[in-house]
């Protein structure tokens, strides 16, 4: 429900987490945990030397990360501090510690060991002397250069087979330590906690849990899950079922009973990701040891829990896929592109590999999210090498995708293509031909797209270090088998490298193909920069960061289909080929621009997207409306704020309001309008009943007497009465919602009034964090930012 009490200012809720529309569209249920960060660190690249835990060092509330490094410079043990307050791009502390070099005999914990405030650092051998488990603990009020304390436990000594948490389990305030041993006895996980008061001399627990043996594949941590006061025991199973799974201990009955298990977002995980266990009721960070350039963090839970969202503001680019495959491991061997092989209009991946004595396809099945292959053969072609390059198209129109197979140093001095026909499961050539353009190497890339509207496959060449300092494009003619050229122009994009990537789509649906360039190093994420096919590549349509952190050769990208769809491949996964997607929200919807008098189409008018607008006005900062309801962006509210930073351009606040109203307002009002009998509403009448139900919610809508005099029959004054029974915030008319209510009803009569937005131009307000008007007005916006009028 969207009422709120400022004329034009009826706002809505921006978003709090960079991931969290990032829905895990996988073939598994995640029960509601999403993705919230994805993101590289400042850290290199890491391995099982390193250890991690997490505690807020400087105390501003936001969860820092602890990278233990056991055998330090100085035969020290060190301590390296990424600060969760801006997302872990920046180190809170580097030093070394006063602990001598550790080994893998040693776990490390956070917890405040003496209620200073200062978040202690428990470091624990397993092989203590004595024959006993120790506890060290190093002192955080001095960055960890003294102990706080040192003893021996009454644990016997452990091994790996052990894992260790820290927790309150019987709420005396003192931290107590909670000893896993994987193998126990009867088949079954066992906690043995060890009590704090007395410095871990005695055992306040010792039980056999409901969880089955485990082994090196899971992780342990505590917080407490259904807030009951009660520690709960987290085990994360890294290579479940097509998954990372959880399964939550209920503390309550000393953990008998499983409180939640679920499957995540996340692809089946190794040894070289550790898992912490943040606070809050779900919220878990995996720590990628070996990220694209470094070590990687990514986050996900319930997005109501701690996190702190992405630093880059990623333009309405959410994440929608991430996913291990069934492909093993790849590498420099494999070329990856995107057809739909078995035409159920899914998006299949072509995985190609060079290095056989015949190149092979094994395409990935999109209509399962790449978890079986539709298709594994070895083609006609015999083995290729690196200076092959691959696409997809359909070059004789038979419905079938071919497979183009780009020779890079052919005979006679040229370029060659090779089509293999889909027909016959790439057993047969349709084409092999040189081409007009000479030789070429490293430098070129490759794509397939109709440049001319001819119907043929044009194929695009594209020059990385071209003349002037420019990325060049050259367009070989399909039509006459690539011996001529349509188009050789410099790009407004400087010359690139093999830190990019290229690719075709028409990025704002005008027909034309546009060229989408993929940084894959940018400026703390992999970038996207799309250049305009309708004036021949000499501007940027867009320019973004997206949510992936930067990215490096292990990972290889395609272009889909629609405004905004990417695919990340990632040859060197966790435990596979992985699969991660990005792009716009069900590849953003921008709003039909015909005749608002004429019968609706599927798609709410440009003309009602700004009258939203301007009726919401645009906050950058998450506020609190005047009936307290947090809002942000364009009007959002509740769940619409999951999956963005808690600062938003206003680029994407407009894609995310177009992306919402088209897909949860507009289209749901056009059924309704459907089922209740009216077969051909006009375009302004639904229109004005989505500005509605966007204010007032789709329930509202659904069951108001608004819609049974207009399924009746009614257009005239009994319609405009209803609209203005809508008027109240609580037991008050508001000015704001009176005004808003009279240009609907105008909308929907198709009155020659002046409507901001929908039929002259808007003056858009810029919403404060106190919900208020600040003077300043949207005058531009990539789409719906600078009226058209």
């Amino acid at each position: 429900m969207k009422s709120k009490s400022i004329f034009f200012v009826l706002f809505l809720g921006l978003i709090v987490t960079f991931m969290s529309n990032s829905k895990a569209y996988a073939d598994v249920n995640t029960n509601g945990i999403i993705w919230k960060l994805h993101t590289a660190t400042p850290l290199s690249k890491t391995d099982g030397n390193w250890s991690f835990a997490m505690g807020s060092y400087n105390n501003d509330g936001k969860p820092d990360i602890y990278c233990i490094k056991r055998n330090g410079g100085n035969g020290k043990t060190e301590l390296h501090i990424l600060n969760g307050a801006n997302n872990y791009q920046s180190f809170l502390l580097e030093t070394a510690t006063a602990l001598p070099e550790t080994d893998g005999n040693w776990q490390f914990l956070v917890g405040d060991y003496n209620h200073d405030g200062k978040p202690d650092l428990y470091c624990i051998k397993e092989n203590g002397a004595n024959g006993k488990t120790e506890v060290h603990i190093l002192n955080g009020a001095d960055n960890y250069q003294s102990f706080l304390y040192e003893t021996a436990t009454t644990l016997p000594e452990t091994d790996g087979n052990w894992q260790f948490a820290i927790g309150d389990y019987n709420n005396d305030g003192k931290p107590d330590l909670y000893c896993i041993k994987e193998n126990g006895a009867n088949g079954k996980t066992e906690v043995h906690i060890l009590n704090g008061a007395n410095n871990y001399q005695s055992f306040l627990l010792e039980t056999a849990t409901a969880l089955p043996e485990t082994d090196g594949n899971w992780q342990f941590g505590i917080s407490d899950y259904n807030n009951d006061g009660v520690p709960d025991l987290y085990c994360i199973k890294k290579n479940g079922s097509g998954a990372t799974e959880v399964h939550i201990l209920n503390g309550s009955n000393n953990f008998q009973s499983f409180l939640f298990q679920s499957a995540t977002p996340m692809e089946p995980t190794d040894q070289s990701t550790q898992f912490i266990v943040g606070q809050g009721s779900l919220n878990i960070y995996a720590i990628k040891e070996q990220g694209g350039t470094s070590t990687e963090v990514h986050e996900f839970g319930y997005p109501d829990q701690i996190g702190t969202g992405n630093t880059v503001d990623a333009n309405g680019i959410i994440w929608k896929l991430h996913t291990a495959t069934p492909l093993s491991k790849t590498d420099g061997n494999w070329s990856f592109a995107m057809g739909d092989y078995n035409n159920d209009g899914k998006p299949d991946i072509y995985c190609i590999k060079k290095s056989e004595s015949k190149t092979e396809v094994h395409i990935l099945n999109g209509a399962n999210n790449y978890q079986s292959f539709l298709l594994e053969t070895a083609t006609a072609l015999p083995q290729t090498d690196g200076n092959w390059q691959f696409a997809i198209g359909d070059y004789n129109h038979d419905g079938k995708p071919d497979l183009y197979c780009i020779k890079e140093n052919g005979g006679n001095g040229k370029t060659e293509v090779h089509i293999l026909n889909g027909a016959d499961n790439y057993q047969s050539f349709l084409l092999e031909i040189a081409t007009v353009l000479p030789q070429t190497d490293g430098n070129w890339q490759f794509a397939i797209g109709d440049y001319n509207h001819d119907g043929k496959p044009d194929l695009y060449c594209i020059k990385g270090n071209g003349g002037n300092g420019k990325t060049e494009v050259h367009i070989l003619n399909g039509a006459d088998n690539y011996q001529s050229f349509l188009l050789e122009t410099a790009t407004g994009l400087s010359q690139t490298d093999s830190n990019w990537q290229f690719g075709i789509s028409d990025y704002n649906n005008d027909g034309v193909p546009d060229l989408y360039c993929i940084k894959k190093n940018g400026s703390g994420a992999t970038e996207v920069h799309i250049l305009n096919g309708a004036n021949n590549f000499q501007s940027f349509l867009f320019e973004s960061a997206t949510p992936m952190e930067p990215t490096d050769q292990s990972t290889q990208f395609i272009v889909g289909q629609g405004s905004l769809s990417i695919y990340a491949i990632k040859e060197q996964g966790g435990t596979s080929t992985e699969v991660h997607e990005f792009g716009y929200q069900d590849n953003i919807i921008t709003g039909n621009t015909g005749d608002t008098n004429g019968v609706a189409v599927n798609m709410a008018s440009a003309n009602i997207i700004y009258f939203i607008k301007e009726c919401e006005g645009f906050a950058p900062s998450l506020y609190h409306d005047s009936v307290g309801v947090l809002t942000g962006g364009y009007g959002m509210t509740g769940v619409e704020l999951n999956g963005l930073p808690a600062s938003i351009s206003e680029t994407t606040a407009t894609n995310l309001l177009t992306n919402h109203v088209n897909n949860e307002y507009y289209k749901q009002v056009l059924d309704i309008i459907h089922a209740h009998g009216v077969a051909n509403p006009l375009q302004r009448e639904v229109d004005a009943f989505t500005s509605f139900a966007y204010n007032n919610g789709i329930n509202a809508f659904s069951g108001s007497t608004l819609l049974k005099l207009y399924a009746s029959g009614s257009r005239g004054a009994d319609i405009q009465n209803q609209f203005m029974q809508w008027v109240h915030a609580g037991d008050k008319v508001l000015p704001g919602l009176v005004t808003r209510r009279t240009y609907e009803w105008e909308i929907f009569s198709g009155s020659n009034a002046s409507i901001p937005g929908y039929n002259c131009a808007p003056s858009i307000s810029y919403i404060n964090t106190a919900g208020n008007p600040t003077g300043q007005v949207v005058t531009n916006n990539n789409r719906y930012g600078a009226s058209p009028y």
